[in-house]
């Protein structure tokens, strides 16, 4: 017998749902991240007063991180996200080309009720997504369409009133661990240098790795993941454009936009990690990239991973967790849930059918679980004590190495999963024949 993830997700899927009351009309639901995210206190930090906050970069950095489309795995446990952008295929794909939907033998009364209901939604919609804006705090986009934290002041250390401690005990599963190999191998271990240069042949090549765009890099290599992470045929909205019907828009790559890099130096360790210097130089250079180009290469890099099985059979888990909750005040409600619009050309359920390119939305995270103070303990043999001086996450968690005093830990704000709710059939209705 022995531990898999399944074993870890089931107490955390039911705990945290219990955050969210929902009904069949709107269920939601919770996954793990399948790449987590570790939140670096530098992102929020003013570059112009280093031991201030910035609510302003706060906020764009928390839009950045809300605003890529999931895709679910097919292991029912996790979703990952890709380059494209919640917002941009709201406005572009849902919102711009609705038309009010008139069924066929509609009477002339009814019709103008229905014309003049869905105009007055859409007009609404509209004037939102117009008006809710933001200016770039870093000066590389002209604008951005915010989304909102609650609490607003989540990544704030000193603010120790916004967590609450939780304990799981974890046992042993039922199941043989040679049944589903996958689910069993919770140590994810660190790369050594032959294994980085072969994931990430500039490495070998670039002494100057730092001044290397490693998202750019990942993004050129033909692999399943790098594909999934890709735009599929979607064009880019120009921030400046109106709202209207008639949709102005760039085509472009979302790889080929820079987000942002107001960072000048890597994140600061909570441990000190010795590194080969192939491993610094890829370090250095991977936080050096902004938001979207890190999920990109992060998931890349944990995929190519080397992995173990745990062998200690049960084990206790404490942290102490915040459930963040998502408002996107640009994104009208009413309209989503609004019945009386098609699109041309397009299928009812279309825009919101489960696929593997990530152009359509599916489900709409809602909130996100960050942890932080996170110490897991167990009997841990000998293999695992040795195997954990090089392992970067065991399961949905990212750990600092090394098992200290029994513990495995990791001190700072990591993303383990998300809350999601399914999206409707969108558009409501197939184009009239």
């Amino acid at each position: 017998m022995a531990l898999s993830l399944d074993s870890i997700y089931k107490p955390l899927s039911d705990f945290f749902l219990n955050h969210f009351k929902s009904d069949p009309e709107n269920p939601i639901f919770f996954r793990f991240a399948k790449i987590g995210s570790v939140v670096s206190d530098g992102d929020f930090i003013d570059p112009h007063f280093p031991d201030q906050y910035s609510p302003a970069l706060a906020r764009e950095y928390f839009s950045e991180i809300v605003n890529n489309i999931p895709i679910e795995d097919s292991d029912g446990q996790n979703i990952f996200f890709t380059q494209n952008d919640i917002d941009e295929t709201y406005r572009d794909r849902l919102l711009g080309p609705s038309i009010p939907f008139i069924p066929q033998g509609t009477t002339d009364e009814i019709k103008d009720s229905i014309l003049n209901s869905f105009n007055l939604i859409k007009d609404d919609a509209i004037k939102d997504w117009n008006n809710i804006r933001a200016e770039s705090s870093t000066g590389l986009m002209t604008d951005y369409r915010p989304s909102l934290a609650k609490p607003d002041n989540w990544y704030d250390k000193t603010k120790n009133e916004l967590w609450t401690p939780q304990s799981f005990h974890v046992e042993e599963t039922t199941v043989p661990a040679s049944t589903d190999p996958p689910k069993f191998q919770l140590w994810k271990l660190r790369m050594d240098d032959n294994q980085l240069q072969n994931a990430l042949p500039v490495l070998k090549t670039s002494e100057k790795v730092k001044s290397i765009d490693l998202g750019d890099q990942v993004l050129k290599m033909e692999t399943p993941v790098v594909a999934s992470a890709k735009v599929h045929n979607v064009v880019i909205r120009d921030h400046r454009s109106e709202a209207t019907g008639n949709v102005v828009i760039r085509d472009h790559r979302m790889d080929k936009v820079v987000i942002r890099d107001h960072r000048t130096e890597p994140r600061v360790e909570n441990v000190t990690v010795k590194r080969s210097p192939v491993n610094q130089n890829f370090h250095d250079a991977y936080w050096g990239l902004d938001v979207k180009k890190r999920v990109i290469v992060s998931q890349y890099i944990k995929t190519q991973a080397p992995t173990q099985p745990v062998k200690a059979n049960s084990f206790s888990i404490n942290f102490k967790y915040c459930v963040i909750d998502i408002d996107r005040p640009w994104l009208k409600t009413s309209f989503i849930n609004n019945k009386t619009w098609f699109i041309p050309n397009t299928l009812k359920a279309q825009l919101t059918a489960k696929d593997n390119s990530g152009a359509n939305i599916s489900a709409l995270p809602i909130a996100f679980v960050a942890l932080k103070e996170l110490n897991i303990e167990a009997n841990w043999s000998e293999t695992d004590i040795e195997i954990s001086k090089s392992a970067t996450d065991f399961g949905p968690f990212e750990v600092d190495s090394q098992i200290v005093n029994n513990k495995l830990s990791h001190e700072g704000i990591q993303i383990i999963g998300w809350l999601l709710q399914k999206m409707p059939d969108l558009p409501p209705n197939d184009p009239p024949q």
